[in-house]
């Protein structure tokens, strides 16, 4: 995903797998089992990778 501003809160759940989102904060990885809380208007963006990075 490119970065961009959210226009609305998000919920970004992990059912499996990993994911790493890039924001203004910092990175952080997540995986299963985690929920990532976005607030709107936050400049995130999240690179693809593949399977198993």
């Amino acid at each position: 995903m490119p970065r961009s501003r959210t226009n609305n809160h998000i919920a970004v759940p992990v059912t499996e797998g990993q994911a790493v989102f890039e924001m203004e904060q910092g990175s952080f990885r997540l995986s299963r089992g985690d929920m990532l809380l976005l607030p709107k208007g936050l400049e995130r963006s999240a690179p693809n990778s593949p399977e198993g990075a």
